[in-house]
């Protein structure tokens, strides 16, 4: 079967311990974000697994300067895409970086 774009061909359901993405989710159309997620809820292990995400927050300064470049993503966005996919959030942090955020969440249990 080919890949979707947004898929993990060859990783079994529930097998991943922990996802980290740094730099890719601040250019990704709303709808891709929203297949990997759903793709993450698949491989992640469900309980335990971890997923960390950084992603554009256009509710900061420095985020929205980046214009087009940067999703329109916000924590809001971004913590109702995680959560319809699924997941449930451990932490939101929406202080450390001064133009996006972070994201850590887990399949839902």
């Amino acid at each position: 079967m080919p890949s979707a774009g947004t898929d993990f061909p060859g990783i079994d359901d529930g097998t991943v311990d922990y996802a980290f993405s740094f730099g890719c989710f601040v250019h990704l159309d709303l709808p891709v974000i929203e297949g990997y997620l759903r793709e993450l809820h698949r491989v992640l292990r469900p309980n335990g697994g971890c997923a960390v995400i950084q992603y554009a927050d256009k509710t900061k300064e420095a985020g929205w300067k980046h214009g087009a470049s940067f999703t329109d993503t916000t924590p809001e966005i971004m913590l109702a895409m995680v959560t319809r996919a699924g997941h449930t959030v451990f932490e939101d942090d929406r202080e450390t970086m001064w133009h996006s955020s972070i994201v850590r969440f887990g399949p839902a249990t």
